[in-house]
């Protein structure tokens, strides 16, 4: 939050400037805060997916030799 007043601090405001279009630049750059928060939620979800399905196969492939072995 600290960050975001900052910046907001740093915005070229005056009494004569148009509200709406201080308020366009606070809207855009919230969301750009909740997009790049969604992109590393998605990328954390899908790296623990990834790994999740590596055990897996990991987990088959050596069923499958273990079987294998134990038949011979």
């Amino acid at each position: 939050m600290e960050y975001w007043v900052k910046v907001l601090r740093r915005l070229p405001f005056s009494a004569e400037s148009d509200d709406g279009i201080f308020l366009e630049k606070i809207e855009l750059l919230l969301q750009g805060r909740l997009a790049s928060r969604w992109t590393q939620l998605i990328e954390g979800v899908m790296l623990v997916l990834t790994n999740l399905s590596l055990c897996q196969n990991n987990t088959r492939i050596y069923k499958s030799f273990y079987l294998k072995d134990r038949k011979a």
